[in-house]
């Protein structure tokens, strides 16, 4: 518990073990030490839940600001169909789904298509659909 105590900003630990010969872990179970089974994090009006096998970039604050520029880049007028491809929990194609009339995101990893679908309902996002 020496993290817990010295950093108390840490809300969840967990751990995999690995005897394989190589580093991949999405066929592996994880162990939760102390904590929550996720993490939520928040950008402008949406939250996200995400497990420990889910991608979501590890620095809410910038990807924030590169999400903004990807809306205002894709200058989206509310009629496209928006593919988000290596969608991970879904951030991208929720932060852009208010103004597109669909996104599909398509991910491997299907943790993060579970996440995905939760992080929709939970925002109330309705035109998403999540795809391995």
């Amino acid at each position: 518990m020496e993290i817990k105590n010295n950093f108390p900003e840490v809300v969840s630990l967990h751990y995999i073990v690995n005897t394989k010969v190589n580093d991949t872990i999405y066929d592996l179970e994880v162990i939760t030490h102390y904590g929550s089974a996720f993490i939520t994090e928040e950008m402008e009006n949406l939250k996200f839940q995400i497990s420990p096998k889910s991608f979501f970039q590890t620095n809410p604050t910038q990807a924030l600001e590169l999400y903004k520029v990807v809306r205002s880049f894709s200058a989206l007028s509310g009629n496209e169909l928006v593919y988000d491809l290596y969608t991970g929990t879904g951030s991208i194609a929720l932060f852009v789904a208010s103004n597109a009339k669909q996104v599909i995101g398509i991910e491997q990893v299907e943790d993060s298509i579970r996440d995905a679908r939760l992080n929709a309902q939970l925002n109330g996002i309705t035109n998403v659909k999540f795809f391995t």
